[in-house]
């Protein structure tokens, strides 16, 4: 049932997609997706965006490389690694299915933890991979994925 009811929330953030964000970040990643793809404009995003978000990092982190670890881990949370399985069961049981603010926000904080980086910094990303993974199957896109 909570894969079921995970899948159906996936798929209403993914219709209204930008909607969920705060005004200024949709209103930019609205302007880039007229000129670009959901995954470039996570990019670009990330670019302008991520550049001073881990100060306190070792790593000089490129932000193609947030890009990629926040898709790694969004497929660990969508597919069902065993890592975020608490994380999912407590999400899924508590955001009803018009709750997309709060579903973007809890993903958002519970895979930037896992990576150092805010959630809302992480939000407008995972708007963007979801809606791209909207145009094929949830099981399809966890297929394809590295």
């Amino acid at each position: 049932m909570n894969e079921e009811k995970l899948i159906i929330l996936l798929e209403t953030l993914s219709k209204e997609g930008t909607k969920n964000l705060p005004q200024y970040q949709a209103r930019v990643i609205n302007e880039l997706l007229n000129e670009n793809s959901f995954d470039r404009t996570a990019e670009i995003w990330a670019e302008y965006n991520f550049e001073n978000t881990s100060p306190f990092s070792s790593e000089n982190t490129k932000a193609t490389n947030y890009v990629k670890e926040i898709k790694k881990e969004l497929k660990k949370f969508i597919c069902g690694d065993e890592k975020y399985e608490s994380n999912r069961n407590e999400i899924v049981s508590k955001v009803g299915i018009t709750d997309n603010a709060i579903l973007i926000s809890s993903m958002s904080s519970v895979i930037g933890n896992q990576i150092g980086l805010a959630g809302t910094f992480v939000a407008p990303v995972l708007v963007l991979l979801i809606k791209s993974l909207s145009n094929i199957s949830i099981n399809a896109w966890c297929n394809l994925q590295e």
